[in-house]
This record gives C-alpha cells, structure tokens and sequence, in this order.
C-alpha cells in the first residue's frame, strides 16, 4: 500500500510538472485518458486497502459486508493483480 501511496505522489508531481496538453496530438490525449484511469483505479485499490487494514485493526469494522471477510479479501488480491497487469499493458504499449 506504501509503494501505490509514493506511485500516486510521483505521477501527480509528474502531471504537474509536464509540459505537454491533451490537446496537441493523438497520442498525448490516449496516454493521459490512460494513466488517468489506471490512478483512478490505484486510488480505489488504495482505499480497499485500508479498508482490509482497518479491518484486521477493528474486526466489528467491516459487518455491513454481505460477502464473508476471505472472499472480500481475495476480491481485493483479484482487483490489485488486475491493476498490476493493466500497468504492465499501458507501459508496454507506450514504450514501443
């Protein structure tokens, strides 16, 4: 969770610093739309996370699930390995 944490710090400093518009070709818009929806989805991934943690901290925390605790944990490990890949997908399509 530390490491999505500094990735999300990184990529919005690199946003930030960037000096380049979604406007100005093709290219730039799809990496932008892309990396976009890959963060959106770290920070969700960021928040099932500590949801999880928070859990194991306060066991009452997390009885409004209608899914037992072992399959929402491995919903999360299914949901995080997707990110994984999808990150592994964008950078191969980006660095060719």
């Amino acid at each position: 969770m530390i490491s999505a944490i500094m990735f999300l710090g990184l990529q919005i400093k690199e946003f930030y610093n960037i000096n380049l518009y979604m406007n100005e070709s093709f290219y730039i818009t799809v990496f932008f739309s892309l990396i976009g929806l890959h963060l959106f989805h770290i920070i969700l991934g960021v928040y099932f996370l500590s949801t999880q943690t928070h859990s194991m901290v306060y066991p009452t925390y997390m009885k409004f699930l209608v899914i037992p605790m072992y399959e929402y944990r491995f919903l999360l490990i299914v949901y995080w390995h997707f990110v994984d890949c999808l990150w592994l997908i964008i950078y191969y399509m980006f660095s060719l």
